[in-house]
This record gives C-alpha cells, structure tokens and sequence, in this order.
C-alpha cells in the first residue's frame, strides 16, 4: 500500500506544490486549477493500475513476501483481506495529498488539518460501528470510507474556490485511463491463472513467478492501450524519461 502511496502520491503531491504555490503568489487561481486537474490525472493514470493489481494479485503478493517461518497460509487470507479493504481506497488517499497542495498554494493550511481532523473523528466512528461485525477487516474499511470522505470534502471545497477541477475533457481522459486499467486487470488476472497452473506456488521460485510475470503482462498491456486509446498523460510520462535519459 505505502509504496504506490509514496513512489507516486507523494511524489506527484510535491512536484506540483511549487507550481501551484508560485501561481498562488500570483493569484492565478487558473493556473492553479489547471495544475491540481493535471495532477490528479497524473496520480489516476500512475495509482488506478496500482491499486486494481493490488487488489486481483493481493494473495500471491503476500504469499511472495511474507509466507515464511511463523507466517502461515492462514496468515496470508488474513493479511490479503485487509490489503483488499485498504486498497480500495488507494486513490482517495493519494488524491488528498494532491489536493492538499492546492490549499497550501494560497497559504490555507487550516481548512486541510480542519477536514483531516473530521475525517479521524470519522475513522474512530467507524472503528466503533464496523469492528464488531468484521473484525480487523472493519478497521481497513474504515480507513478507506474516512479517507474517501476526506477527499470529497476537499475537492468540492477546491472547487467553489477555483472552478471545477475535472472538466469535461478531463473526464474523458479518466474515462480511457479507466478502460485500460480494467482490460489491464483483466489481462494480469487471466496471466496468474495461466502461470499458476504450471507453476503451483509450492516454491519461493513458484511464487515470484506467479507474482511476477502477470505484472510484466499488466505493464506490457496497461502502456500499450493507453497508447492506442491516445491517452496524454502516457506521452507525458514517456516524454519525462526520455529528458532524464
């Protein structure tokens, strides 16, 4: 969960913060509308992958990493349960780093730390309500539910301030971004069910494999139909590479 979080959250979060915060200078609040927009795009196009692949491979993954010695079999169904209830709410956890630079721009730290404390309230409140009845699973739930409120919150704020963030253009980017993820899911779950029939996991060997030759199937298939649906944000990436090369 931490590394998508931190290798593209984060990072996206950081890179935009002095574009917007020099805008901000400016009282360009176009401009900073236009940067918050293109990092949320970035993050979707970098974290929706992330996040459908953690959540279709999350049991091989954590056998990969964790089943050995005191960790059993049982050990991995617990552990890969909670990663599916955490996953689910990897994008809003990332987008509320992106969107905190937007009021960080215009010297507003208050609203972000006056949501985020709702948004604990909140998570302490579903703790309560969810524990019971899941177990450990409610408190990942609960994380993800807070979180994604969180994210509202601060994007319909974002919003009265600068304009819509998304616009109509946008949304058809997501739109693609998000028919390639799901045929990229596809194609990632179809390769482990293929590898795992000749490779059974009964080996450390067996479940790297198993781990990784459905992901090198998901990139392959993730660059090349964002290519072919003309996605943006992929040339941009691409483009990025090349300049550090």
């Amino acid at each position: 969960m931490q590394l998508p979080l931190s290798v593209f959250g984060i990072a996206v979060a950081a890179a935009i913060l002095p574009s917007t915060s020099r805008a901000g200078a400016r009282k360009d609040y176009d401009e900073i509308r236009q940067t918050l927009a293109h990092g949320l795009r970035q993050t979707f196009f970098l974290v929706l992958p992330a996040l459908l692949g953690l959540i279709l491979l999350r049991r091989p993954i954590v056998s990969l990493l964790f089943e050995r010695g005191a960790f059993s079999a049982a050990d991995t169904e617990q552990a890969s349960t909670a990663l599916l209830f955490y996953g689910l709410g990897l994008l809003s956890f990332v987008w509320v780093k992106v969107l905190a630079a937007g009021f960080y721009s215009i010297q507003d730290t208050k609203t972000p730390v006056i949501v985020a404390s709702a948004s604990m309230l909140l998570n302490i409140l579903l703790n309560c309500v969810l524990v019971g009845p899941l177990g450990y699973r409610g408190l990942a739930l609960a994380t993800t539910l807070s979180f994604t409120v969180n994210f509202l919150f601060l994007f319909v704020l974002l919003s009265d301030r600068f304009g819509v963030l998304l616009d109509k253009a946008a949304l058809r980017i997501l739109w693609h971004i998000s028919i390639a993820a799901g045929i990229m899911a596809a194609v990632a779950y179809g390769a482990y069910i293929r590898t795992h029939q000749y490779f059974p996991e009964t080996t450390l060997l067996d479940r790297a494999i198993c781990v990784l030759l459905p992901l090198a199937c998901a990139i392959g298939s993730y660059v090349a139909l964002c290519a072919l649906l003309n996605v943006p944000d992929l040339r941009y990436f691409l483009a990025l590479g090349r300049r550090r090369k």
